[in-house]
């Protein structure tokens, strides 16, 4: 069996898929939960509103 090697996409590549898919990309909301106990951080990301 031949094994391909992976190519890492270039920064080039990864913008220009983002300028590919941001008219059909909606963003979503990110919001920080808060709890009684501030020690740790969460956040939610909230995709179904």
């Amino acid at each position: 069996m031949k094994h391909s090697q992976i190519m890492m996409p270039s920064l080039e590549d990864i913008r220009h898929a983002a300028d590919l898919v941001s008219p059909y990309a909606i963003r979503s909301p990110l919001l920080r939960l808060n709890l009684e106990s501030d020690d740790k951080e969460i956040y939610l990301k909230l995709e179904n509103l």
